[in-house]
């Protein structure tokens, strides 16, 4: 271990390069292709192999462009392979920005209405070190190490198309790991959990369509965004008042999609329309659900649609 810590120590300054290089270029979603492109050339440097994984379905790609996410043809994963023969272990990074602009004024900000505010520069800076330490010590490695660098974990299923391209075969994987930096733990410190670390997510989209008019007659109309915000303020009490003692902690939170809880829990949309009125702005509330166990998640899914207003569709679950 202390060979390890050694030979991390010695590329620090190569992991803080690699870490503001990436922030200064954040992209959202499964699709990061300057990301994915800057990952694949320093595994290059390292005599690395890797290939592209990631697969994301024309299904998918509507349903994300939907719920207010920005266009992506392709999932941009990168995975690659050490060592050879079993067990296999998997390291994972994301490395997906949120739609948000940096004010910080550092050096090596983000440009625009993009940013890496929650870590992901650091953790696949970070891979990339533990990458270049694996190889230098590949004679020496008792089996296989395979790097997993992830898009579109704000997204709450970016995982899922790499598993779907093959991640976890070729060679089986036989046991994953990931950590995620947190500005509540002291520097040098490491937190783990002997259980549960933290929440599954699940995502629901729930559609209100109003009826328009005239300002002057709103006894005529069926107001959307009135209906959404009492939605989002029952779905807040939801957990308040049904918790019970046997369940495992659960999250549940309305948010307008301009927050940034993108990477606090799983996400619902509430999206409305009026034909015949004036547009609306499309809508507006996205309470996160958060679960730690899935007896907890599917407790919480949502029951059988019930009516808001005029009409209502969903929820849709994912």
């Amino acid at each position: 271990m202390n060979k390890i810590l050694e030979k991390a120590r010695a590329i620090e300054q190569e992991i803080i390069a690699d870490r503001r290089c990436l922030h200064q270029m954040p992209e959202v979603g499964v699709y990061t292709p300057r990301t994915a492109a800057y990952i694949k050339e320093r595994l290059t440097e390292m005599g690395i192999a890797h290939r592209d994984c990631g697969v994301h379905s024309q299904e998918d790609r509507e349903k994300m462009v939907f719920a207010g996410y920005p266009d992506a043809p392709t999932s941009t994963g990168v995975v690659a392979v050490i060592g050879k023969g079993g067990p296999c272990i998997l390291l994972r990074a994301d490395m997906d920005g949120l739609p948000m602009e940096e004010t910080t004024g550092l050096d090596f900000a983000a440009k625009g209405d993009t940013a890496h505010m929650c870590g992901h520069d650091a953790h696949a800076a970070m891979l990339l070190g533990a990458a270049r330490i694996l190889k230098e010590m590949e004679d020496e490695l008792p089996g296989t190490v395979k790097l997993m660098f992830q898009p579109g974990e704000e997204m709450g299923y970016g995982s899922r198309t790499m598993v779907e391209d093959g991640l976890l075969e070729n060679p089986r994987v036989d046991a994953a790991m990931a950590l995620h930096v947190g500005s509540q733990v002291e520097v040098g410190k490491l937190n783990y959990s002997p259980g549960v670390a933290s929440g599954a997510m699940a995502t629901f989209i729930i559609s209100i369509q109003g009826k328009g008019g005239h300002s002057s007659e709103p006894q005529k109309t069926v107001d959307p965004v009135n209906i959404a915000t009492q939605v989002c303020s029952a779905l807040n009490m939801l957990i308040p008042r049904i918790r019970r003692r046997s369940w495992c902690p659960s999250v549940l939170s309305a948010r307008k999609p301009t927050t940034t809880c993108l990477c606090v829990s799983p996400r619902f949309w509430i999206t409305m329309s009026a034909p015949g009125a004036a547009p609306i702005p499309p809508g507006c509330s996205k309470p996160p659900v958060r679960c730690a166990t899935p007896p907890s998640l599917r407790r919480l899914s949502p029951s059988p649609r019930r009516s808001w207003g005029r009409r209502t569709s969903g929820p849709s679950r994912r």
